[in-house]
């Protein structure tokens, strides 16, 4: 009996040993295509890991896959061959998120990528709502809150969106989200330079909605929520000279 007992221990540490391996082959690959800059390869090798049983709920894999079609996305080589690099970087990001419930990958990537990210698409979204594209602004904010959940700058932008294409119910629920957040932020000099921002973008472009739908009172409060944020900035302090003498 003891014998037996030993044997089935041995092969179930072989076993444990043989996963560890296996993962650190796969993890060793991607980490080397990734330093690389094999981009095409890196998003073939990672879609591949996703879609294997044993390591599908490894949130590694996701963010490879994310990286990988972001970079090409930047590269003319790729454009035809990959047309929605860019889409798919942000959907694999909101994948990501979604195995790491306990988001330890955002702190250690955000430097190197998730940063990069996201002032990519705060900057296309500024363009789409500026160009009255309200749907394609929403769409990228949908993704940024589908990954980056604490930004509240994002569903801030995002409730802007929804009241463009009439969500009522959508928008006072993200507006109700986000604005005791921006309202009280404890160190803003610590908030994050992209999310700084878009902040100020979103208080000084939703105030002119305000404005231009006759809510004046509400464009007055909304341009207030920024002023201890940036009144020693000149396009703010204008804005808000502007809306408050109205």
């Amino acid at each position: 009996m003891k014998k037996a007992t030993l044997i089935i221990t041995a092969l179930l540490l072989l076993g444990i040993s043989f996963k560890v391996d296996a993962q650190a082959k796969w993890e060793n690959k991607l980490l080397n295509l990734y330093i690389d800059e094999d981009w095409a390869k890196l998003k073939s090798s990672a879609l591949s890991v996703t879609e294997n049983d044993k390591y599908k709920k490894e949130p590694l894999p996701y963010l490879y896959v994310s990286i990988a079609y972001f970079e090409m996305s930047k590269n003319p080589e790729y454009a035809e061959k990959e047309p929605k690099a860019f889409k798919y970087a942000m959907k694999y990001a909101v994948k990501w998120r979604k195995k790491d419930k306990q988001n330890e990958l955002y702190d250690e990537y955000y430097d190197t990528y998730f940063f990069d990210l996201k002032n990519v698409m705060i900057e296309e979204a500024q363009n789409y709502y500026d160009e009255g594209v309200a749907k394609k602004a929403m769409y990228n904010m949908k993704q940024m809150t589908g990954f980056s959940t604490e930004d509240y700058t994002a569903w801030f932008f995002r409730a802007m969106c929804e009241v463009k294409l009439q969500m009522s119910t959508e928008a006072v629920k993200h507006f109700a989200q986000a604005v005791p957040q921006l309202v009280a932020i404890p160190d803003f000099e610590e908030y994050p330079e992209e999310q700084q921002g878009l902040l100020k973008y979103c208080l000084m472009k939703y105030s002119d909605d305000l404005i231009e739908s006759g809510l004046i009172d509400s464009a007055k409060t909304t341009i207030d929520i920024g002023y201890k944020y940036f009144e020693n900035d000149e396009a703010y302090k204008r804005k808000y000279d502007e809306i408050k003498n109205k």
